[in-house]
């Protein structure tokens, strides 16, 4: 006899089932073949999946050194999850450089807050940063800059977090719409992108001639009382 909480019926590969089209499959078909089988975790999975209204970003304080496998773990998981690495070279080595994560112990994920235990019991994470006993949501366009900056496969690099500076936009180019805090070092313009919640920054070279001034409240949702409140967590966290 087959186990019922063992299996549910497979859709078709063309369609996008919810859990109630394949409750309607196990009732009208009954059981399939094996071959047509999925292990009813996957369901499990499927059942968790969240209005995208209801899913924020937040950042995952990992164990030393186990960014990468927290990530891995993550996205097996089906979450949506984000790592920004940077190649890293010691000075007078001739090994390959190595890929580092741009904030040390640090990743990011988006979930219902509400739904929060899977995150927790990940083998490698440490806790959520928050307030307290209450997790923060991250400033989503800082997470969308930081994944622009990644994505234009420019070198970056972990920088000196920022309070204050002359904050620009790019104009054009792979990073336009991109904002950040501009700084001249060494003869050399950077544009600096920060992490408030993390009081964490990187920094990406760029030409100067290439951004506007901005200003800090023109932000979509950013107001004064958010940053106040920004500014005063530095490393909050809630427990399991």
């Amino acid at each position: 006899m087959h186990d019922f909480q063992a299996y549910v019926p497979l859709l078709p590969q063309t369609s996008e089932p919810d859990e109630f089209s394949l409750i309607l499959g196990i009732a009208h078909f009954g059981l399939p073949p094996p071959d047509k089988l999925i292990c009813s975790a996957t369901l499990l999975q499927l059942s968790r999946v969240q209005p995208m209204s209801t899913l924020r970003w937040f950042a995952i304080r990992t164990k030393p050194r186990h960014e990468k496998a927290v990530s891995l773990t993550l996205l097996g998981k089906g979450y949506e999850q984000f790592l920004p690495v940077y190649s890293s070279r010691a000075l007078g080595s001739n090994r390959k450089p190595a890929s580092l994560p741009l904030f040390a112990g640090y990743l990011f994920c988006r979930f219902d807050v509400e739904d929060r235990l899977p995150i927790l019991v990940t083998p490698g994470v440490f806790n959520i940063v928050g307030c307290g006993r209450a997790p923060i949501a991250l400033d989503d366009s800082e997470i969308a800059d930081l994944q622009s900056v990644v994505r234009a496969g420019i070198a970056l690099q972990p920088w000196p977090f920022l309070k204050v500076g002359h904050r620009v936009r790019i104009k054009c180019g792979a990073l336009e719409g991109v904002e950040g805090v501009l700084v001249k070092s060494k003869s050399v313009d950077r544009l600096i992108v920060s992490i408030t919640l993390l009081q964490r920054s990187v920094a990406v070279e760029i030409d100067s001639g290439s951004v506007e001034p901005v200003s800090a409240w023109s932000r979509p949702g950013w107001t004064a009382a958010r940053a106040g409140a920004a500014a005063g967590v530095r490393g909050y966290a809630i427990g399991r």
